[in-house]
C-alpha cells in the first residue's frame, strides 16, 4: 500500500512539473535572414550536392532574396492594394539566377524539392482549413 501512494504522489509530481513547463516556455524566437539564408544554404548544399564555389554563390543569391522577401512583406502588411504575384515574381526570379549556378541536374533537383515544400504548405494549410471549418460544423 505505501508502494501504491509513493507511486502516485511520483507520478503527480512528474504530471505536474511537465505541465508547468510547458506552460513557461518562450515564444519561439524568428531566425534573422542570415540565418533564414543560412539553412537554405546548407539544405540545399546537402541535398543538391554543391561543390564550395556553387555554395558561396547560392549563399549570396538566398541571403539576397531572403532579405528582399523580408522588406516586401514589410512593404505589404498595410498595403491592401500590392501586387498580388510579386513574391511569385521574385521567386522566378531567384530560380533564375540559381539556373546560372546549378547545373541542369542540380536545377531539376532543386525544382522537385521546391515542389515538394509546396504540396507540403498546402497540405498544411488545407488541414488547418479543414481543422476550423469542423467546429463550425458542429454547432
Amino acid at each position: 500500500m505505501k508502494t501504491l501512494i509513493t507511486a502516485l504522489t511520483l507520478a503527480a509530481g512528474l504530471f505536474t512539473s511537465a505541465a508547468s513547463a510547458q506552460q513557461t516556455q518562450p515564444a519561439p524566437v524568428p531566425a534573422t535572414p542570415e540565418q533564414r539564408a543560412e539553412r537554405q544554404t546548407l539544405m540545399m548544399t546537402k541535398r543538391l550536392h554543391l561543390t564550395p564555389e556553387q555554395v558561396e554563390k547560392v549563399k549570396a543569391i538566398n541571403l539576397k532574396y531572403v532579405n528582399d522577401a523580408k522588406a516586401m512583406h514589410e512593404e505589404r502588411k498595410d498595403d491592401k492594394n500590392a501586387k498580388p504575384g510579386a513574391f511569385h515574381d521574385m521567386k522566378q526570379q531567384k530560380d533564375a539566377e540559381l539556373k546560372e549556378v546549378l547545373t541542369a541536374g542540380q536545377y531539376t533537383d532543386y525544382l522537385a524539392m521546391e515542389q515538394k515544400v509546396i504540396d507540403r504548405h498546402k497540405e498544411a494549410h488545407e488541414k488547418r482549413k479543414a481543422e476550423q471549418a469542423a467546429p463550425a460544423e458542429t454547432k
